[in-house]
């Protein structure tokens, strides 16, 4: 896996509260991608933790599935990634950032419910097989929260793992202006995440 990585932090997390030894895995750091599926094939690792499409990948040539206890399946839980700009931009210009978001969101629903558009989509930027585009779209979901809870635990590993020089968990509501995600949605900023 990618070394400190949000791959490896699920692991670690996921060993912690899901009661396993970590102590009693190797974890071998290698970029997701070609070597690591040919390391698996060859049998000279056990499993990958990854992101998309490798995991499907893996599932479509054989040589891997996805386990019951998925990578996420802890209190960081499938927290992958942020959409963000600066406060100045997004006060100065409200408007656009509300109609990027609206579109944003629309985009992800849309995708959502035509995997096979999807999937061709994926195709014409990225050389895989439509099989392990399909297999991917089934793996992940989008989603419009900003999961606050999660990511003050992330914020803490983190910085137990040397990525940052100070423990910012507590200051992450401070980073979130609500009221953007609530004029794009139309809901309340409970129903989007917020503790």
């Amino acid at each position: 896996m990618p070394s400190n990585s949000l791959a490896e932090h699920h692991v670690r997390v996921n060993a912690t509260e899901h009661g396993y030894d970590i102590n009693k895995v190797e974890i071998i750091k290698m970029v997701p991608g070609p070597a690591a599926l040919i390391a698996l094939k060859q049998g000279e690792i056990d499993g990958i933790s990854a992101w998309e499409p490798w995991i499907a990948q893996a599932v479509v040539q054989g040589i891997g599935y996805v386990p019951k206890i998925r990578v996420f399946d802890n209190s960081i839980g499938p927290i992958n990634g942020v959409v963000a700009t600066s406060r100045e931009f997004a006060e100065r210009n409200r408007d656009l950032t509300v109609r990027f978001l609206r579109a944003l969101l629309e985009a992800n629903a849309w995708l959502t419910a035509n995997p096979e558009e999807h999937a061709r989509l994926a195709l014409a930027s990225m050389s895989i097989e439509r099989a392990v585009a399909l297999k991917a779209i089934e793996n992940f979901r989008y989603d419009e929260k900003i999961w606050l809870k999660q990511t003050r635990i992330y914020a803490r590993v983190m910085y137990q793992n040397g990525l940052t020089k100070v423990d910012t968990s507590d200051r992450v509501a401070d980073a979130v202006d609500w009221s953007f995600l609530e004029a794009a949605t139309g809901k309340p900023r409970r129903d989007l995440g917020m503790e």
